[in-house]
């Protein structure tokens, strides 16, 4: 259940492709994520010049999950899935929530609290060096031959809060 696989995603910032990851399955097919892709925010100018997104039906981009004793939200854009921790680190905001922006060639998840930017791909804050959100690489793949291909989360350890000295 919990395979020992060197890391096949080398376009990742955080993970190298030499790096050992734990990778667990978050029983999520991966066409049951919303494609952001098709969801990508329409803008207006207001009256004074300044830019805003336009109103529009609310839907959520993300994904809640809890994988290795951690809550994520899993979100995807075209063909890339990516996984953040759910609350936004700055003020708690559910990140699965928020809008997801091309800012500067940079796919980023905005805090539907604050407005906070982090970046996909390596969870760096857009408004300070202060706030940065977890990330993990996202796999679609088989548990098991035959069977459906379900959403993999990949962590360099085991979060060790999950065993308990008297469990042994």
């Amino acid at each position: 259940m919990f395979p020992l696989t060197k890391s096949p995603t080398p376009s990742s910032s955080r993970h190298d492709g030499a790096t050992v990851m734990l990778w667990f399955d978050t029983f999520v097919s991966p066409e049951s994520v919303v494609d952001a892709k098709l969801r990508m925010p329409d803008y207006e100018y207001t009256v004074t010049g300044y830019q805003r997104m336009k109103k529009r039906e609310r839907i959520q981009l993300g994904t809640p999950v809890v994988v290795n004793g951690k809550k994520l939200a899993i979100f995807r854009h075209g063909a890339r899935y990516y996984a953040m921790q759910q609350f936004c680190p700055h003020a708690g905001g559910d990140l699965a929530l928020g809008d997801i922006e091309d800012i500067d060639n940079m796919l980023c998840i905005t805090c539907p609290r604050h407005g906070f930017q982090f970046v996909l791909l390596s969870g760096d804050c857009l408004i300070g060096d202060a706030w940065k959100a977890e990330h993990y690489p996202v796999e679609a793949r088989a548990a098991l031959p035959d069977t459906p291909r379900t959403l993999f989360v990949g962590f360099p350890q085991l979060n060790c809060s999950l065993f308990y000295e008297e469990d042994f």
